[in-house]
């Protein structure tokens, strides 16, 4: 049986956003487990845990569910915080990455190159799952990507800004990678496993920064069972929730839904235990009857009275 102290990441292999906590494990040295969902759902193994939230990747440390990349990143450094830090002056430039250069990654790339990265990673017939599954996704968007070409220009400034910071400095954020390394790589490493063309357009420093940040790995990777992810929430002691800071116009353990407010806006349901200027908590009544505890991001997410 697995230890209850591995995390489970849960993952599909071309997300953006999986690939940033796939690497934050490889800079801790972590072993960790390995649940790899589809594309899009269902995903019946997650689903049972966290409800109807949808987005991926999802990390689970016991019976905690980090439901945000950053909040996984958070939950993965404990208290080495300093091997993941995020110096204050670059905080702004992460932002931009994981929001404008995102979205903008992935309006610049062009159709038939979308296509042919997703038949060599789903398949002819996974293609047609993927799109439908998005289109739905994008329809019920709150936010309108840039247009292609405003997209390439925002990219090609992007790369700019990190060729400069990156003068003279192997990471970003000092000599070893940490947060702002990840969150700005990620983007960047989705455009050019769509199109390798897009890689030969970075400037070389920030191509050999790339190369520097893949070396790094995912640290040591084992693939989880049902069993074992069961057994992890067992062995995990009841939440101590404390003092939880509750806002005046919910109250503690009242019903809610939570959901992002941007996009794959599917939500949760659960049992408010806390919520802060930080981080909103749910006790979620799983359909095998154990407790677990979804953390959510209070930028970013809507917190509902059911």
């Amino acid at each position: 049986m697995v230890s209850a102290n591995l995390p489970i990441l849960y993952h599909y292999p071309m997300s953006p956003y999986s690939e940033k906590v796939r690497l934050a494990l490889g800079i801790l040295g972590r072993h960790w487990l390995s649940v790899e969902v589809p594309p899009q759902p269902p995903r019946p193994m997650l689903r049972q845990w966290i409800g109807g939230y949808r987005r991926i990747p999802v990390l689970q440390m016991g019976a905690h569910f980090y439901c945000d990349s950053n909040l996984a990143v958070s939950a993965l450094q404990g208290d080495l915080a300093g091997q993941l830090h995020m110096p204050a002056h670059l905080k702004a430039l992460c932002r931009h990455a994981e929001n404008d250069i995102f979205f903008s990654v992935i309006a610049s790339a062009a159709q038939l190159r979308v296509l042919r990265y997703l038949q060599r990673q789903v398949g002819f017939l996974g293609i047609a799952r993927f799109l439908s599954d998005r289109a739905k996704m994008k329809a019920d968007a709150t936010l309108t990507p840039p247009g292609r070409e405003l997209s390439l220009q925002q990219v090609e400034n992007f790369a700019a800004q990190l060729s400069v910071l990156l003068e003279g400095a192997l990471f970003l954020g000092g000599p070893t990678a940490s947060t702002p390394d990840l969150c700005c790589y990620h983007p960047l490493w989705m455009g050019a496993s769509i199109d390798k063309r897009f890689y030969r357009r970075l400037p070389a420093s920030v191509r050999d920064w790339m190369g520097r940040i893949a070396s790094i790995g995912h640290g040591t990777r084992t693939e989880a069972t049902a069993a074992e992810v069961s057994a992890v929430i067992d062995a995990q002691a009841p939440l101590d929730i404390g003092s939880p800071e509750i806002a005046a116009r919910f109250e503690l353990y009242q019903p809610v839904y939570v959901g992002p407010v941007d996009y794959a806006r599917e939500r949760s349901q659960g049992e408010l235990i806390s919520l802060t200027s930080a981080e909103i908590v749910l006790r979620y009544p799983s359909r095998t009857g154990h407790a677990v505890y979804l953390h959510f991001p209070t930028q970013g997410f809507a917190i509902e009275a059911v």
